[in-house]
Order: C-alpha cells, then structure tokens, then sequence
C-alpha cells in the first residue's frame, strides 16, 4: 500500500487546452542560406506591382513574349484518344510484375519500343511478353483415321 501523502506522476507528458504553450521556431543558419531560400534578385520581377506597372505601359505581359505561341491542327477528340491510348498503356505496364517492370527501367516507353522491334521477339517470347506462335495443325486424311478415333469425332 501507498502511504496517503504521496502523489503519482505520470510517466508522459498530457497537454491539454490550459496547458502552457510552448515556442517552436525553425531556423536557417546564415552559412548555408545568406539570404534565405528564395533568390533575392528575381524580387523586382515578381512584384505584382511591377508586372502591373509594365502593363499599363506596354500592354503586353512579359512571359508572352518569351513563349511564343504554338499551334498544332488537333480536334480535341484526338487529343482525348492519344490520352486514353497512354493510359491504357501505362495501365498494362504497370500490371507487369515487378521484375519486368524493372528490366525496362519502370519505363512504359521503353518497354514499348522493346516489344515492337521485331529483334527483341525470341526474347520477349522468353520473357511471356509475347504469346509463342501456335503449332501447325497436322492434316490427317479423313479416309485414315487414328486408332480409336472415328473420323470428324470431336477430340476429347
């Protein structure tokens, strides 16, 4: 038994709502970020008043001129198709096992080249990436049939 007077404590430390706070702060020596971590000479550039400024006066925002615009001649049902074909692709890369996946890098694309070179189909019908070419069937004269067999009989 415990005496009465003594009083337990608890092996951790509960916080709740009235507990006394605590200050946390995160720190970047000077050695290794003199100025922080964003580049202090690209501040004027990225001052909205400045780009506003540049604007009003020029008419033109400055990264437009920069990046001259391309155009291709896509519908966006062709667009939507090409996606879907990447999908489906990577989609089917990925249900590979890991192995595989591997011995390409975990790159859809250069399994995809691997499979449509016609060099590499002994190895990608050793890797059962390729189904092996189906057996010749042999004709057998329906004037002879095998033992056991009638002709035109169903194979069991």
């Amino acid at each position: 038994m415990k005496p009465a007077n003594t009083v337990l404590l608890p092996l951790f430390n509960i916080k709740t709502a009235y507990s006394p706070t605590e200050t946390v702060a995160l720190t970047f020596p000077d050695e290794e970020y003199p100025y922080g971590k964003t580049k202090q000479s690209f501040k004027d550039d990225a001052d909205i008043n400045n780009i506003m400024a540049r604007y009003q006066s020029t008419g033109m925002i400055d990264y437009v001129k920069e990046n001259a615009p391309h155009y291709g001649d896509v519908t966006g049902l062709e667009f939507q198709a090409c996606m879907n074909k990447i999908i489906e692709a990577s989609e089917m890369f990925d249900a590979l096992p890991a192995h595989l996946r591997k011995r390409f890098n975990n790159e859809p694309a250069e399994f995809l080249d691997f499979v449509q070179d016609d060099k590499n189909r002994e190895e990608a019908i050793t890797l059962g990436l390729i189904a092996k070419p189906a057996q010749e069937a042999v004709n057998v004269p329906e004037g002879d049939p095998t033992p056991g067999k009638t002709a035109g009989a169903p194979a069991q």
